[in-house]
């Protein structure tokens, strides 16, 4: 018959192997937007910069960067 002290060992032994992996946690090589996954770009004039405007002016700059957009892409 075990211990109490042996039998609690055992059970944080368990506990301790349950909670660390001992496989390092990694992102696979082939995940995220660089290769190739994630959303596409949707302007065509090149790479985005978020800017803060007020609420009231960004639907109509919004509208003026598309038109820009689709004027500099013809």
């Amino acid at each position: 018959k075990r211990s109490e002290e042996e039998l609690a060992r055992i059970y944080l032994d368990k506990i301790h192997a349950a909670v660390t992996d001992t496989v390092p946690k990694r992102v696979p090589v082939t995940a995220g937007a660089g290769n190739g996954q994630g959303r596409k770009p949707s302007w065509k004039a090149g790479k985005t910069k978020a800017i803060r405007v007020p609420e009231k002016f960004a639907a109509k700059l919004l509208e003026l960067a598309r038109q820009w957009d689709e004027e500099e892409a013809s």
